[in-house]
């Protein structure tokens, strides 16, 4: 494959990843294949992004450096400031335990009958030291835009076949620190 051709495919998929992060994700993890790791990582802060906007915040900046070092989402809404560090990773989705009793819907077996594998949890890479950093840059931030300073964890899970994705969204972690489940 030549250098243009290359070049085009790169255009394609930054293309595709900023259009359609979960399109993206699914052709990606196809046929047991996992995306590169910078790709999965903005795939997921694109798909953070959008739920962000959708709970009612405004995006002031991605990838943001800071004399504490970088966040990867700045978000604003009157009186908070939140930086927000988003983990993605690919789990794999295994059947639940036959003991378990589903209601509803998620009785009927199918896929209600697998849940993910969160031994391996994006989040988990989360530790205090970092919860610290980002309130510092949490603080620097706020100060240039006001509001009370804030740090948010998104996990962006992803299933092996890349065609479920699921965000969870732990709203200020120097109050309730992320803990292992």
């Amino acid at each position: 494959m030549g250098a243009r051709a290359a070049r085009a495919r790169a255009r394609v998929r930054g293309l595709l990843l900023a259009l359609a992060p979960r399109i993206y994700l699914r052709h990606a993890c196809r046929r047991g294949r996992r995306p590169a790791g910078s790709a999965l990582g903005l795939a997921g802060e694109e798909l953070a992004a959008r739920h962000l906007r959708r709970r009612g915040w405004r995006l002031r900046g991605r990838r943001v450096a800071t004399p504490c070092g970088e966040v990867d989402l700045w978000a604003w809404r009157p009186g908070v400031s939140a930086c927000v560090e988003v983990k993605t990773g690919v789990l794999a989705l295994v059947p639940r335990p036959s003991g378990w009793r589903a209601r509803g819907p998620a009785a009927g077996g199918g896929r209600a009958a697998l849940w993910w594998d969160l031994r391996w949890r994006p989040g988990l890479r989360v530790d205090q030291r970092r919860v610290r950093r980002l309130l510092c840059s949490a603080r620097f931030l706020a100060g240039a835009a006001g509001g009370a300073p804030r740090v948010d964890l998104i996990e962006v899970l992803v299933a092996e076949g890349g065609r479920r994705v699921q965000l969870i969204h732990h709203e200020d972690l120097r109050r309730r620190p992320f803990a292992r489940p």
